[in-house]
């Protein structure tokens, strides 16, 4: 989904010379659908995709050129029914604030008013929001590339992503459940093997996973540490 996609034109009469006028209305009933659960047809990832880029516009303009399209309501809207995709996808988001006048207030009492408050509040968003772009990015990345090899039943049997090198070679091990084996290169991959459920895998437990494989305890750690690992194959990648 994109950003354009939470807005649909409406009819707003005729002008002087008899041309239909139009404008752009919110979806808040998507929205709320969203927050609810996932659409049918419709991944969380790409949903989250592009809730998150309007939500960052939409604040973005409010910190500097007062340019946004939302009222207070809907992007408090917004912002709950991305935060709510997000855990579902066990992606962490926790803005200190719900609406425009709340990220005011917040920017004001964390010193990002007066000059280079402009640049200040940017960065600020930046820093919020990169991390759910990276993790989406991954996410992506997976479901795009079709990573692993499913069996007979249809069940995935391995996901293998983020190779730092040589390609890994794979040959079918067994044929008949389609087990397969890494021959060559698997030093430069990680290979997450564990069950999947009928959601598929979320970022949340590619981070337990990874805290397992690693002996790792903390969340924010490890979480970053597989970040960095997992685009060290994705070259290219930021916004």
């Amino acid at each position: 989904m994109r950003a354009s996609d939470f807005f649909r034109t409406i009819s707003t009469g005729t002008g002087g010379w008899g041309e239909p006028l139009t404008a752009s209305a919110f979806e808040m009933e998507l929205v709320e659908r969203l927050r609810k659960g996932p659409l049918e047809g419709t991944l969380d990832s790409a949903a989250a995709e592009g809730l998150s880029t309007l939500v960052h516009s939409e604040l973005e303009h409010c910190g500097t050129d007062s340019g946004q399209r939302l009222d207070d309501e809907e992007i408090a809207a917004a912002v709950r029914s991305l935060k709510a995709i997000l855990r579902r996808l066990g992606i962490p988001f926790n803005p200190p604030f719900r609406d425009f006048r709340g990220f005011h207030g917040y920017w004001s009492a964390q010193g990002m008013g007066g000059g280079g408050g402009w640049a200040a509040r940017r960065g600020y968003l930046n820093t919020l929001f990169s991390p759910v772009w990276l993790a989406l990015d991954e996410l992506e990345s997976a479901e795009g590339e079709g990573l692993g090899f499913r069996g007979v039943d249809g069940a995935p049997k391995n996901i293998i992503f983020a190779s730092t090198g040589f390609k890994p070679e794979i040959i079918m091990s067994q044929v008949i459940d389609g087990a397969i084996e890494i021959v060559e290169h698997e030093e430069s991959c990680l290979v997450y093997d564990r069950p999947l459920t009928e959601s598929g895998m979320t970022w949340g437990q590619l981070v337990d996973w990874w805290r397992d494989r690693n002996d790792m305890g903390d969340v924010d750690d490890r979480a970053a540490a597989l970040s960095v690992r997992a685009t060290q194959g994705l070259p290219g990648l930021g916004r």
